[in-house]
């Protein structure tokens, strides 16, 4: 169910608060007054909270309805701050701040703290939906083939991004976290890539992953995916992918040594 309203210490946040900045002072805080989405307009997130705390009330407990949530969630993931590699005034803040922010995140919206960190993307028209049949699809990630070797799995641990709602909050989905990819399409040849030389260049990194997923899959799009879907749609898988049905590709052709075996391929 979407969420309602969330509660916090203000205390707790303030704390987390100093002890990234054991002066910070609410008259030179940036937090109280900042350009946060970078666009001229400055904000105050101390302000969206309730406003400072207060000692009077000790753990000073806040509950913030779902449109106060909405303020709160615009400030941590302001849209367009682009991808987590690119640094902004703001994305520079929340590295500094990431604890108290981390705090609210998962107190509000049942996030792990380093996700207040990832980029915040509103997705429009995106509906959960089932694979009728098996397909292909491919993903650039900037996690490497050692690293995937390990894990085991492509995961939606190595985000970049959070995923939240058109005019919702990230915690009304039931998941918010994906592997990105669009369909797999192949030149004449049935083997080289056609979409190779972009997808490096798109944010999601430098390393080429082809997979399959078979008929009754979840995954989330604006559309029914088929063997027909244009191959510029981007579709977002929340569960696990293992290794066994991944392929790394080099050049836009599967590599010549596989890092591992791509059995279920």
């Amino acid at each position: 169910m979407p969420i309602q309203s969330g509660t916090f210490s203000m205390k707790t946040f303030m704390e987390k608060v100093k002890s990234a900045n054991w002066h910070f002072t609410l008259s030179k805080s940036s937090l109280f007054d900042f350009d946060y989405a970078n666009v001229g307009v400055k904000d105050s997130l101390i302000t969206k909270l309730g406003g400072p705390y207060d000692k009077s009330k000790g753990a000073d407990q806040r509950t913030l309805n779902r449109a106060q949530l909405m303020d709160v969630q615009g400030i941590i993931w302001p849209v367009g701050v682009g991808a987590t590699d690119i640094k902004t005034p703001w994305t520079l803040k929340k590295e500094k701040y990431h604890s108290a922010l981390g705090y609210l995140a998962h107190e509000f919206f049942n996030l792990l703290e380093s996700d207040a960190l990832l980029v915040g993307t509103y997705k429009t028209g995106y509906s959960r939906r089932t694979l009728t049949q098996d397909l292909h699809f491919v993903t650039a990630k900037g996690v490497t083939p050692q690293e995937l070797t390990t894990s085991g799995s492509l995961s939606s641990s190595f985000a970049t991004e959070l995923c939240i709602p058109d005019q919702g909050l990230v915690g009304d989905w039931q998941e918010h976290k994906f592997t990105f990819s669009k369909p797999m399409a192949t030149k004449s040849d049935g083997i080289t890539l056609t979409s190779a030389g972009g997808l490096g260049k798109q944010g999601f990194g430098n390393n080429i992953y082809c997979f399959r997923r078979p008929n009754t899959t979840v995954y989330y799009c604006t559309q029914i995916v088929t063997a027909n879907s244009s191959a510029t749609t981007e579709v977002a898988f929340p569960d696990n992918i293992p290794i066994s049905y991944v392929k790394l590709y080099v050049g836009g052709r599967p590599a010549p040594v596989q890092p591992w075996n791509p059995s279920n391929f």
